[in-house]
């Protein structure tokens, strides 16, 4: 229950009288399901949280791997995510997302003249400075080289380290096991050692 990205929602011991606060300011997601301590904190309001479309989310994570201002889609007008008055709310899935500084610059509406056309409305997605990206691999060498062989997902582990580096940020792999350098078939590697700060091994 405490593992993974929950154990970032434990409220530490405090002195009587002292308010707790999470180890996480805010949390931006598709949905809370696998995560669902930090899902508590956001509805009991003890967090800044929005709830996006997940692949705009990976579209922002690239955007700032290439400091491309953010990712710009039809995805989400009409929706919650609609930042227009009386339709959505930007995502925002309680009060203190509503009242944060990032709110009003997360997700904002253009008009664009597509195609020679008249001006057709988009939604764009910030791209965000990551200052530290966590990635989960199966295999490490010793140059930091990483593959994915066991895991049941290749999505954005690249596009995560890629994105932190570029924010002057450092990036932490989580490991099944390790090996050493010249023993990954270079087709195998999912994320190049260059951009991996340190691999820590399960």
């Amino acid at each position: 229950e405490s593992r993974g990205l929950n154990y970032l929602a434990i409220l530490p011991e405090i002195k009587a009288g002292d308010s707790a606060r999470p180890m996480v300011k805010r949390a931006i997601g598709a949905h809370y399901g696998q995560v669902p301590m930090l899902g508590e904190l956001a509805v009991n309001n003890k967090l800044e949280a929005w709830t996006l479309p997940l692949g705009s989310i990976s579209r922002m994570i690239r955007a700032q791997a290439t400091h491309s201002p953010g990712h710009i889609t039809t995805i989400g007008l009409g929706t919650s995510t609609d930042p227009t008055p009386g339709v959505g709310n930007g995502g925002a899935a309680n009060e203190l997302a509503l009242q944060s500084p990032l709110h009003k610059e997360l997700v904002t509406k253009l008009a664009i003249c597509y195609d020679g056309n008249m001006n057709s409305d988009f939604l764009m997605y910030k791209a965000l400075p990551i200052q530290v990206g966590i990635v989960r691999a199966t295999t490490a060498d010793s140059s930091g080289n990483l593959s994915g062989e066991h895991e049941s997902l290749l999505c954005d582990q690249l596009s995560i380290a890629m994105a932190a580096r570029n924010s002057g940020g450092v990036v932490i792999a989580q490991v099944k096991r390790l090996c050493q350098v010249g023993s990954l078939p270079s087709r195998n590697v999912l994320v190049p050692g260059a951009m991996v700060s340190v691999s820590m091994h399960d």
